[in-house]
C-alpha cells in the first residue's frame, strides 16, 4: 500500500531509496515512502488510514473523467528526468496527487496555465486538485463547495472514511435541530428576563411599598411561592421578619462594644481561657465569674465555627463580611447570655449578611430567633424539640406513607438527620442558591420548614426506598455532597400539599402526645 502523499515520487520514475541504518519494528529495512503490510495492530492502523485515502483516488478519477468528458489527455511532465515515470501513470493521478507536472502544484501558477490539458480543461482539473487538498487537510475549499455530491467526501479528518450523501443529509438535520434548540433556549431566556423585569416592578412598586396590607393577598403569595427575584430578596426578608422587639442600632452598638472589650481582655491575659485546652476546670467563685466563663466559651466557639461557615465563600474568612459576622454573633451572646452561642447560628447570620444590609442583620437575627422554632433548638428545649420532630413525623406519614414506613423499618429516626436541617433552615445542608428558595418559603409560612424536609425526601425517594440504614443515613446527612437540581427539588417541595389548618391541627396533636421517643439518638 502506497501513501497518497508519496505519489509524486513514484510518478517521477524514481525508486524510493532505502534509508541506511534504519530498520522497521521487526528488524526489516525501512524504505522511504512505502508502508509494508504488517500483522501488528499498531503498524496496521496507519495502513487503514492510507487505504481510506487511496480509495479516494477512484472518486478523483471519476471526477476527472467527468470534467474532461471522459478523455485521458497525456500529461507532459515539467521535469525531463521524470518523463519515463510519468508515462507509467495516468495524468489524472499525477495531477490529483500534486506531481510536478500539475499546474496546481506550481506556486503562482493558475489552473489554466501550463497544464497538460491547456486552457479551460486545466481549470476543471485544478478544481479537482483543490478538492483533494481539501480532503487531505480536512478543510473544504471554495472549489469543493461547487457541487454537494462531489464534496460528500470532504470536510472531515484524513484518517476517517469519506462521508456519504446520507451522512451529509443526517448531519444537516442534526445541525438544524441544534440550531432550533438554541433558538428556543434564547427565546425562553428572553421571556424569563421579561417576566423577571415585570415581577421586580410588581414587588418594588406594589408589594413592598405596602407590605403589611398586601402580604396576605393571593397574588403576593403566588409570586412568593414561584420565586423571589434576587434583587428584592433582602428587602422582602427584612419586611417579612420585621422588628417587633424594637432592636435599635444603638443597642446593637452597645453589645458590639461590650463583646469587643471582653475579647480584648482575653488577649491581654495571655493564658488559656476557661474551657480551653490547657485550662484546669474549676467551679466559678461567683456569678460574675460564671458569666465571664460563659462569654469566653462562646467567643471560642465562634472562632472555631467561623472558618467552617460556608467554606467556599472567601468573604466569610476575611474582609467586611467576616468582621460583620463576628460582630453580630458576639453581640447576640451579650444580648442573650442565657442562650449564648450555639453551633449553627453562624449559618443563620451568614445567610442574612448575604442578602441584607449589615445594620439590619442584628435586628433581623434577634426577631427571627425569637419568633420561630430556632430559639427552641438553640436553647435545647427537649420537650419543644420533640413536638417539632413529632409534627414532622406525622406530616411525613400523611404525605409519603410508604417511605415513612420504610424509614421506620430500617431504624432511620427523624432526630438522626433533621437537626441540621431545622437549626440552620437548610443553610448547611443545601447549596446556597437552593437554601435561599427554602428561606423564601419559610418566611412565607413556618410550615414550609417541614414541607421542605418532606420534599427533599421525595426528591431522593428512589434511593431511600431501596436503601438500608447505612445508605439512608449517609445520604440524608451528606446531602450537600450530592448533585441537586434546583428546579426539580423545588417542584417536589411545592408539590407537597399541606393545608395550613391541617398543619396547625397536627401541631396541637403533637403537643399532646408523648414525644420522649424523639429525645436522644
Amino acid at each position: 500500500t502506497v501513501s497518497v502523499l508519496n505519489w509524486p515520487l513514484l510518478a517521477s520514475g524514481q525508486r524510493a531509496p532505502w534509508r541506511e541504518g534504519t530498520t522497521g519494528r521487526r528488524g526489516t529495512p525501512r524504505m522511504a515512502g512505502v508502508t509494508a503490510v504488517h500483522a501488528d495492530p499498531e503498524v496496521a492502523e496507519p495502513q487503514t488510514r492510507l487505504a481510506a485515502r487511496t480509495s479516494v483516488l477512484g472518486k478523483v478519477k471519476a471526477l476527472m473523467k467527468r470534467d474532461h468528458g471522459g478523455g485521458s489527455p497525456a500529461a507532459g511532465p515539467a521535469n525531463p528526468a521524470s518523463a519515463a515515470g510519468a508515462q507509467s501513470m495516468s495524468p489524472q493521478r499525477a495531477s490529483s496527487c500534486g506531481s510536478a507536472s500539475s499546474p496546481a502544484s506550481v506556486p503562482g501558477a493558475s489552473p489554466g496555465q501550463g497544464g497538460a490539458d491547456g486552457g479551460a480543461p486545466g481549470e476543471k482539473r485544478g478544481s479537482v486538485v483543490g478538492k483533494l487538498k481539501g480532503f487531505v487537510t480536512g478543510t473544504p475549499t471554495e472549489a469543493s463547495a461547487e457541487k454537494q455530491g462531489d464534496a460528500a467526501w470532504l470536510g472531515r479528518p484524513a484518517h476517517l472514511p469519506p462521508k456519504t450523501a446520507k451522512e451529509i443529509s443526517e448531519h444537516a438535520k442534526q445541525i438544524g435541530k441544534l440550531e432550533a434548540a438554541a433558538k428556543r433556549k434564547q427565546e425562553q431566556e428572553r421571556r424569563q428576563e421579561e417576566a423577571l423585569a415585570k415581577a421586580i416592578v410588581v414587588w418594588e412598586g406594589s408589594i413592598l411599598a405596602s407590605f403589611e396590607q398586601r402580604r396576605g393577598e393571593k397574588r403576593t403569595q403566588r409570586m412568593w411561592r414561584e420565586g423571589v427575584p434576587e434583587r428584592v430578596r433582602g428587602a422582602l426578608w427584612h419586611a417579612a421578619i420585621g422588628n417587633s422587639l424594637c432592636i435599635t442600632p444603638d443597642l446593637y452598638h452597645c453589645f458590639k462594644v461590650r463583646a469587643a472589650d471582653i475579647r480584648l481582655s482575653m488577649r491581654r491575659e495571655g493564658s488559656p481561657s476557661p474551657g480551653e485546652a490547657g485550662a484546669s476546670p474549676r467551679p466559678p467563685a461567683s456569678a460574675s465569674e460564671e458569666l465571664r466563663e460563659r462569654d469566653h466559651n462562646a467567643i471560642m466557639g465562634i472562632d472555631v465555627d467561623m472558618p467552617r461557615t460556608f467554606p467556599s465563600f472567601q468573604e466569610f474568612k476575611e474582609g467586611p463580611l467576616a468582621d460583620a459576622l463576628l460582630d453580630v454573633l458576639q453581640a447576640y451572646v451579650q444580648y442573650r447570655p442565657d442562650v449564648g452561642y450555639v453551633q449553627g447560628m453562624s449559618y443563620i447570620v451568614a445567610m442574612l449578611l448575604l442578602h441584607m444590609d449589615t445594620d439590619h442583620v442584628f435586628p433581623a437575627l434577634v426577631n427571627l430567633l425569637h419568633h420561630s422554632h430556632l430559639l427552641t433548638f438553640f436553647r435545647v428545649d427537649v420537650q419543644e424539640i420533640g413536638v417539632y420532630l413529632r409534627l414532622y413525623d406525622l406530616l411525613l406519614e400523611d404525605t409519603l406513607p410508604a417511605l415513612h414506613a420504610h424509614l421506620q423499618n430500617v431504624g432511620m429516626k427523624p432526630q438522626l438527620y433533621v437537626y441540621d436541617w431545622f437549626m440552620t433552615i437548610f443553610s448547611k445542608s443545601l447549596p446556597v442558591k437552593i437554601a435561599c428558595r427554602v428561606w423564601d418559603l419559610f418566611l412565607l409560612h413556618p410550615m414550609y420548614l417541614h414541607v421542605a424536609a418532606i420534599g427533599l425526601l421525595d426528591y431522593f425517594h428512589e434511593e431511600l426506598a431501596g436503601g438500608a440504614f447505612e445508605a439512608c443515613f449517609r445520604l440524608l446527612t451528606q446531602i450537600r455532597k450530592t448533585d441537586i437540581l434546583e428546579g426539580d427539588l423545588m417542584q417536589k417541595i411545592l408539590a407537597v400539599k399541606v393545608d395550613p389548618k391541617r398543619y396547625e391541627l397536627l401541631k396541637q396533636r403533637a403537643t399532646l402526645m408523648d414525644n420522649t421517643c424523639y429525645i436522644g439518638g
